[in-house]
């Protein structure tokens, strides 16, 4: 794998956590805004979320002599973001931010409502470390792992709601 950022899953585990009371029919409205979201300590991710089997870290990623890294780790928890003071106050438990430029309609039964959406912000890490082995497998050296955005690649996707 390079060195560039590879993109991040974590807008689907978003939409994921994204909650629509059943309430609310179909025609209703979300104006455009700006979406806090919290990550639960110890959130189990599926099949591991954040598995580079199949796409290892290249060797030396980790300092000289560092093997290509090839394991996983399934489980993260959140750190909060720093809101900077223009953006409002801060919330302390928050570490994802998501921006939802457009209406997101809330679809009615049996129909579906798509938007685009950034994550603009994203704090995450797993509160077990990754070991990476070095000179062909001697020398492990446990890693703390944080997730951030990639500062070259912005993470941009689509949120789609099926209405029940």
């Amino acid at each position: 794998m390079s060195k560039r950022h590879r993109p991040i899953r974590v807008i689907t585990l978003l939409a994921l956590c994204f909650h629509v009371n059943p309430a609310i029919s179909g025609g209703a409205q979300f104006q455009p805004g700006v979406d806090f979201f919290p990550t639960p300590d110890g959130l189990q991710l599926p099949n591991p979320f954040f598995s580079f089997a199949s796409e290892p870290i290249e060797g030396g990623f980790f300092g000289p002599g560092s093997d290509p890294y090839e394991g996983a780790f399934e489980t993260v928890s959140g750190i909060p973001i720093q809101v900077s003071p223009e953006l409002g106050p801060t919330f302390p438990t928050f570490d994802s931010i998501l921006v939802r430029p457009n209406p997101l309609d809330i679809p009615g039964a049996g129909e579906v409502s798509e938007v685009p959406i950034q994550l603009v912000a994203l704090s995450l890490q797993s509160p077990v470390p990754i070991s990476v082995t070095y000179n062909g497998g001697q020398n492990p050296e446990n890693w703390a792992v944080r997730v951030v955005l990639s500062e070259v690649n912005p993470s941009i996707g689509r949120i789609r709601l099926s209405g029940g």
